[in-house]
């Protein structure tokens, strides 16, 4: 099963923390990865499935594998990077998904 952290009443945060994950454990993270607002995902081919399944925003970091068009570009934050992001895609996203509850101006939902 994985952790949840709730962030704000209407966020929550899905890690993997448990260290003894059920058999059916990926299933479930790939469905959460699938079905959520936001995806920020690690340089695996474990998240991109899942992110190539998601029609909301998510987060890529350059690694073997492509982006989809659309995905959010973020840079690497090793020592010496730039720590770039692409913002006005993230914030076009942002608006694109909203829910009147989050009260974003230009809220689509």
């Amino acid at each position: 099963m994985l952790m949840k952290f709730f962030l704000h009443p209407s966020m929550t945060l899905h890690t993997d923390e448990e260290k003894n994950l059920a058999a059916h454990a990926t299933m479930d993270a790939w469905a959460h990865f699938a079905q959520a607002d936001i995806v920020v995902m690690s340089r695996s081919s474990y998240s991109h499935v899942p992110a190539m399944l998601n029609t909301n925003c998510v987060i890529y970091q350059e690694y073997w594998n492509a982006p989809m068009e659309g995905w959010i570009w973020a840079e690497d934050s090793e020592q010496g990077s730039r720590n770039l992001f692409d913002t006005g895609a993230f914030n076009t996203c942002l608006r694109r998904i909203a829910r009147p509850s989050w009260g974003l101006l230009g809220a689509a939902r």
